[in-house]
């Protein structure tokens, strides 16, 4: 028998390159996580206790991947997710198991200031660490997969990184499985992202960020706040602008503040014209002491612009994949988020403290946090503009390095304004709460 040589190149290059592999010197990393989670949450469609809609569900996310760097230039990272929901109803119960995440990046692509990151890879533009981000992140509505696809660049230069991007959005839903005004199916966005960080003054920092996208095939909510407005299931071209700044000084106060202007076209006759702002205060107690268990209080207010009723333009801000998570029943991605009862239209005033008790170099001890919420409705229905209060307090035990256990729990008072836009007819005003517990190991 014999076999042309055209059929053996590729088995000659195959080989070529394992024996290439085996010499390059490689560096591998196990990474992974495992997510246990049980909660229950009553009245959230309605806020009537006789409507019985309560629900009690257990969440498992475990996640296992690698990294895989050649030499100090490239480094290849995979990753499989599984998730699964176990509720009270045969309905509520679903799984998968998803390649969440596959990316390369390469150091000093071409010139040492740059760098690519090439794939499915993870996606957060936020301007202070540990917060979702204000308009896009790939966690948005908690999806199997919470990576995008797609390619970003980063080119550095002293102080200053400049990153163009761009991504493609398959659709995907939460863990309430609907995906009506979420990721739309094929969304890309384009743009390119800026961050200054001129130099420090001994223990002052001053950070810059900012934005220009565009993205295309954006998907609307159908909530009631825009009934009449004859929106599309998908907006034609989004157009945002994006500024932040964020001062920290040495006696422990953070000021930051953050805006995103938009416009565009909604279709042939609409245009976009929505504005989103996040401005605040953080203050660390007893900085001048050096405690690294300080006090942490923060001061904080939202406005997301909504629709004027008759407005020819849509005037409400729109955000399907942003991931801020201040509050766990009004905000929080994974806990049923009944902000997107409206596209926008949302104005809230926050007051967060935060406590750490333990050991800081052991890496062991106790976090608690309470979260106190006012939300109106920037554009009134006819009605009150007062959509509820929300109270949270949350409650986690640091075992090691790798592992915490949380209690958490949030009750939300609706107002008026929260009758006017629950998805429910004849909605009622009682209590609405979460309560829940969680195990997270993470390496």
């Amino acid at each position: 028998m014999s076999v042309s040589v055209p059929r053996l190149l590729p088995v000659v290059g195959s080989l070529a390159a394992l024996i290439n592999l085996q010499a390059v010197e490689t560096e591998q990393v196990l990474t992974g996580e495992l997510l246990i989670e049980g909660i229950s949450q009553n009245n959230y469609l309605d806020g009537d206790s006789d409507a019985h809609d309560r629900l009690e569900q257990m969440w498992i996310r475990c996640g296992l991947g690698t990294q895989i760097k050649f030499e100090d230039s490239v480094a290849l990272s995979i990753g499989f997710v599984y998730q699964g929901i176990a509720g009270d109803d045969e309905d509520d119960a679903r799984s998968r198991v998803a390649l969440n995440e596959a990316y390369i990046d390469l150091r000093q692509f071409l010139r040492p200031e740059l760098h690519l990151r090439i794939g499915r890879q993870p996606v957060s533009w936020n301007l202070r660490p540990g917060r979702g981000g204000f308009l896009y992140d790939s966690r948005a509505d908690n999806p199997e997969v919470n990576r995008w696809d797609g390619v970003r660049a980063y080119w550095e230069v002293d102080n200053f990184t400049l990153s163009p991007f761009g991504f493609i959005i398959e659709e995907s839903s939460g863990h309430d499985g609907n995906t009506s005004g979420k990721l739309g199916d094929r969304t890309s966005i384009y743009g390119i992202a800026g961050d200054w960080q001129p130099d420090r003054l001994g223990d002052d920092r001053l950070f810059f960020t900012g934005m220009l996208s565009i993205a295309r095939n954006v998907p609307l909510a159908a909530t009631r706040d825009v009934d009449g407005a004859n929106l599309p299931e998908y907006g034609r071209e989004l157009h945002s602008y994006s500024l932040g700044v964020e001062m920290r000084f040495d006696h422990g106060i953070d000021l930051f503040a953050e805006t995103v202007f938009q416009s565009g076209d909604v279709d042939s006759d609409t245009k976009f014209k929505g504005l989103g702002l996040s401005v605040g205060m953080q203050w660390q107690l007893e900085q001048a002491a050096m405690q690294d268990n300080s006090p942490v209080l923060t001061l904080q207010y939202d406005h997301l612009s909504g629709h004027r009723v008759g407005d020819r333009n849509l005037g409400a801000f729109v955000a399907p994949w942003e991931g801020v998570s201040d509050t766990l029943i009004v905000e929080h991605e994974r806990y049923g988020e009944l902000s997107g009862y409206m596209l926008g239209n949302l104005d809230a005033f926050k007051l967060t403290f935060e406590q750490s008790f333990g050991d800081p170099g052991s890496r062991r001890g106790f976090t608690t946090k309470a979260v106190a919420a006012l939300y109106r409705l920037n554009r009134s229905l006819g009605g009150s503009r007062d959509f509820g209060q929300e109270y949270d307090l949350t409650l986690t035990w640091h075992y090691n390095e790798f592992t915490s256990f949380g209690l958490f729990g949030g009750i939300f008072l609706p107002g008026d304004a929260f009758r006017e836009v629950a998805p429910r007819n004849d909605p009622g005003k009682d209590m609405i709460s979460i309560f829940g517990l969680n195990g997270h190991i993470r390496f």
